[in-house]
Formats: structure tokens, sequence, C-alpha cells
């Protein structure tokens, strides 16, 4: 090898000397950052994206000012957005942008710059010229919806733009939950037009979620399944949960409660999830499909419950921190489980496996874009929303063809029945009238006392009256009622009314000894008798011998005997052609209230 000449050695002297400053540059090459090219702007291009001019700054002390950032423009490391698309993840940090504007023309622009994310706790705009500011604007969700500088419901401004000049703007943002800070600059009509655009698109998307709320709910009220109650109220929460994440339930239903509109978010989010999980329980009929499935949804359940219990304790940005990766791993759960009842019953879990496998992927994808991973932006929006409709409709449809199925196994059930029951009739005729009969019997007779119930009491009622007016003969009635049972009920419990029910109608039972007289059990705790052809002294007696019966029992319960007594009013009428039977009724209740007014444990007669 020859040896180096001169000039090579005064080469390799220069390249060490110059290695430091080269390697310092690279160092510090991220924190110099060239302020990008104005955006000039013109009278005929209605919309510009300002992801190629705007440049951000973050600030971890939170302490900067527009006048420092204005005095040493080039001390601070500016970086362009185009790389963040504009999201920043979940970020303490204060967020400056930054980007330089020139109206073209003679005449004054009228533009509106909108920062297309509503839940910004903090948003301050600033319009310099020369290093001072011409204009400042504050708003974000922190403050009432009516102290924005323009009544809308994402963060809109009407900048000051001079004809021929340049401007500076300054955005500065603050917030708990996600930072996004997507920019447009419209043109003042242009920005028009795409808001009924926009208005059209939620209207569309909120009547889908409100026709099949009310829809869920009608089914809910028509068959009383608890799965349609659930996922109406999911639907719901879940509207309202949009209606925060696009600003329009702080423009319209909110607007004076910042610290509503704080929570908001996450508090439909976790009600929506919450619901959600009911849902699947009742839907997928867990316990007979997936047991072990029911408890892993209840342990999911709670987890919502603490969310929301926590919510005005725990820092915003530790509850969506949490939030976000307990929804993500419940819709992952619910799609498993959704899997598991598809392959195992072949039915509606289909519906529900697909319908939740798209609404996680769309899930996924605005989780993604909130935390500064994917740069969707706006699509990511859009995919949300597109999700929950889908899903909407195809649990919705699901909960229709389930509802569908199950009448056609009832008529199916039905036709089987008949087809048995006329088989039976042709075999054994004698045997069904026999039990008809048992059945007619049974229809007739209390369950608890014995005694006849208010059926045949109506019916007997109407049979004897008839019977009197047309023989001229004179039929009585009792009402009896138990004396305070309600505080009886109250404080030895059902069972021990039961008991004297009971007790009770047996003193009734061994009185009333006649074939044509009829007791019944008229209701709860009220008891009567009719009896034809008696005169008012005889029912009085038989009333006066019931009532020292009944207040002669003598019931223990526990170590405690317990009294009892009972109010009888009774009515005696020889009835006219213009009487009804409920003339007789309405005596026994004047005399029975009577008797109740003077102490009770007594017999009136009227």
């Amino acid at each position: 090898m020859s040896p180096p000449t001169e000039n090579t050695c005064l080469y390799r002297q220069r390249l060490i000397l110059l290695l430091p400053i080269l390697l310092a540059a690279l160092c510090t090459a991220p924190a110099i950052q060239a302020h990008s090219e104005p955006l000039s702007l013109s009278e005929t291009q209605h919309e510009y994206s300002l992801l190629n001019t705007a440049e951000y700054l973050e600030d971890p002390s939170n302490s900067l000012i527009i006048e420092q950032l204005l005095a040493q423009p080039d001390k601070h490391p500016w970086r362009p957005v185009k790389g963040t698309s504009w999201s920043f993840g979940l970020s303490d940090s204060t967020y400056w942008l930054h980007f330089d504007l020139i109206a073209k023309g003679n005449r004054s622009h009228h533009h509106f710059l909108e920062v297309h994310y509503p839940l910004l706790d903090e948003l301050d705009l600033y319009v310099t010229r020369n290093g001072h500011v011409l204009e400042s604007k504050h708003a974000g969700d922190s403050l009432p919806f009516k102290d924005r500088p323009l009544d809308f419901r994402n963060f809109l401004f009407k900048p000051a733009l001079p004809p021929g000049e340049k401007v500076s703007i300054y955005l500065r943002a603050k917030s708990e939950g996600a930072m996004l800070l997507p920019l447009i600059l419209w043109h003042e009509g242009e920005f028009y037009q795409h808001e009924q655009k926009e208005l059209l698109t939620h209207g569309i998307y909120f009547g889908i979620l409100l026709v099949f709320a009310v829809y869920n709910l009608m089914l809910f009220f028509f068959n009383r399944e608890r799965a349609f109650l659930y996922y109406t109220f999911y639907i719901i929460s879940f509207g309202l949960f949009h209606a925060s994440l696009f600003g329009l339930g702080y423009q319209y239903i909110w607007p004076n409660s910042p610290q509503f509109q704080y929570y908001s978010v996450p508090l439909f989010m976790f009600v929506a999830l919450f619901m959600a999980l009911r849902f699947a329980h009742h839907f997928l009929q867990l316990p007979q499909t997936c047991p072990t499935g029911v408890y892993l949804l209840r342990l999911l359940t709670l987890l919502p419950l603490l969310l929301l219990a926590a919510l005005p304790f725990v820092a915003y940005s530790t509850i969506i921190h949490v939030g976000l990766p307990v929804i993500l791993a419940s819709a992952a759960v619910l799609i498993i489980i959704s899997a598991i009842v598809w392959f195992r019953t072949r039915g509606q879990a289909g519906y529900f496996f697909f319908a939740w496998f798209i609404f996680l992927l769309a899930v996924i994808a605005s989780t993604s874009d909130k935390l500064g991973w994917s740069g969707l932006g706006m699509v990511a929006d859009r995919m949300l929303q597109l999700g929950l409709a889908l899903q909407v409709i195809i649990l919705s449809l699901a909960l229709a063809r389930r509802m569908q199925l199950e009448r056609d196994t009832r008529i199916e059930a039905q036709q089987q029945t008949q087809e048995e029951l006329s088989e039976q009739v042709k075999e054994r005729t004698e045997e069904l009238e026999e039990a008809n009969r048992r059945l007619d019997a049974m229809s007739r007779t209390d369950g608890l006392t014995g005694l006849k119930n208010r059926r045949l009491f109506d019916e007997e009622l109407e049979k004897q009256f008839r019977d009197a007016r047309r023989n001229h003969t004179q039929l009585s009635l009792a009402m009896l009622d138990i004396d305070h049972f309600k505080r009886l009920n109250d404080k030895h419990g059902h069972l021990v009314g039961d008991d004297f029910l009971r007790l009770i109608s047996a003193v009734i039972a061994a009185e009333v000894k006649r074939p044509m007289d009829t007791a019944c059990r008229y209701g709860g705790e009220e008891f009567g008798i009719i009896l034809p052809d008696t005169p008012r002294e005889g029912v009085a007696a038989i009333a006066e011998c019931i009532r020292s019966g009944v207040e002669a029992i003598r019931h223990k319960v526990g170590d405690e005997h317990v009294p009892v007594t009972i109010s009888i009013g009774t009515s005696t009428l020889t009835p006219s052609q213009e009487d009804k039977p409920a003339d007789i009724i309405v005596l026994a209740d004047k005399a029975l209230y009577q008797a109740k007014s003077e102490g009770r444990n007594r017999v009136v007669s009227c």
C-alpha cells in the first residue's frame, strides 16, 4: 500500500475536526425547525387542509404563554403536524399549533377555522401580525356553551384576515382526554353547504337509533322480555354517548352544564357497556347455553358500575386509560361467548357474533385514533357511527327473528296439543268430562281457604236475587272484614296472615250449615255469605256467632298469642223489579263501614 499524500492527511484532519460539529447538528436537528411557508388564501378555493402547513409545539410544563412565543419564535422546538395527523394521544401537556396565512386580493376574506373535535377542555385562538396579538378568542368545553365565540357543536372561529397581509395563527389546547386538533379552514359559503350535509348525516344516524330504540321498547311492552328493554337502553345510552362525542349533546341538551359535559362521554360509555352486558346475558340465554359465561359476565358487569362510581373521585385521564381497555376486553369476551353459544345452538347467536365483531373493529379504529396510533381522523368517527348502526340493525333483526321463531314454536306446540286433545276426546270422552267437572269446581273454590271464590259469589248472588224477586222472599247478605289485617301481616308476616284466613274460614264454614247458603272469600281479607229466605234477625244471629267464634280463636305465633277480630255488616232485602244485586251489596258494605267506624269487632245490620 502506498503512503498517504500530504493532501490526504490534510483531508483527514479536517474531517476529524468536523465530526463533533456534525454530531451536534444531528442531535439538535429535531429541535430546529424552520417555519412552514404561509398559506395563500384565494377567493376561488373554498376549503384548505392545514396538515402540511401547520406546526405543533408540546409544552410539558403547561406554562408557555403567547407573549413568550412571540418574543422568542426560534427558541421553541416546532415540529410539522403531518406525521401526527392531528392526533397526539392521551397527554397531560399543553399543545400549541401555528400556521401563517396571506389573504390575496384587495377585499376582506370571510373564513371559518374549525377544530373538528369538541371535547377539548381549553382552546385559545390568537391572531398575530408582526409579533403583536390582533385578536384572541377563548373556548373549550370547560366553559358554558354560550361563551363560545360562535354557536356551533365543534370549536369554530372567524379570524380577522386583512387583505394582502401575512398573519400568524396560534392555537393553544389543553385537555385531560384525547388530544385531537383536526383543523379545517373553510370559506364561509362552503362551510354552510358542508354543514347541511353533516346535519343530514347526523339526522339519519340518530334517526336510525331512535327508530330502533322505539321499536325494541314496543317489543318489550308486547312480550315483557327483558332483553328488549336492556337493548333499548343500550341504544339510547350509546346514542347519547355519540351526541357527547360529536358536541351535539353540549349544544342542544345540556348547554349550561360544563360539569356534566366533563363526565358525559365516560358516563354514557359505561352505561352503554353495562346495558350491553345485561342484554347479552338475556339474549344469549346463558344459563341454558353457556353457564360459565354467566359468571364471567357478572364479573364484567361490575367493572362499568365501579367505573361509574369512581367518576367523581378519579382523574378523567385515569378513567379513560382504564375504561378503554375494559370496553375492548368486554367486547372481545362477548364475541368469544357468542361464538361458543353459536357453535352449540346454531341459533340467533350468529347474529350477535357478527354484530359485535363489526362493532369491535369500529371501536378499535376509533380508540387507536384517539390514542394517536392510526391517524384516521374523522374517518374513525364515521367508522364508529357505521359500526353501531350496523350492530343496532343486525341485533334488532336477530331479536325480531327470535320472537318469530318463539311464536312459531308456540303455534306448533298449540297445534300439537290440539291434535293430542282431539285424540284423547275421541278415546276418553267420559274421563275428560269428569276432569272438566273437577276443573269447574276448582275454578269456583278459593285455594287458600277452601271457601267458594268471588266468581261463584257473583253467580250465586245473581241466581238467588232472581229467585227471591220471583218468589217474593227475603234475601240476606253478610259482608265480613278481618280487623287490622294489614297490621297483622306487616308485624307477623304473610304466612301467619294465611293461617288466620284459614282459621276464620273454618269458623265461617261451621256456622253456614244450610245447603242453600253460600260462604265465599270475597277478596283479600273480606268474606261474603249469601243467605236465601233468611230474615234480618236470622242473619244477625249467624253473624254474631261467627264474630264470637273468631274472637275466641287462640292462635300462637312463637311464644305470643295473637288475637284477631272481625267486623260484619248485614243487609236484608225483598227484591222488587227495580232492585239490582248490587243494591244489597251496597247496603251490606254500608253496615260494614258503620261497624268499623263504631270500633270494629261487632255486627251492624242494615
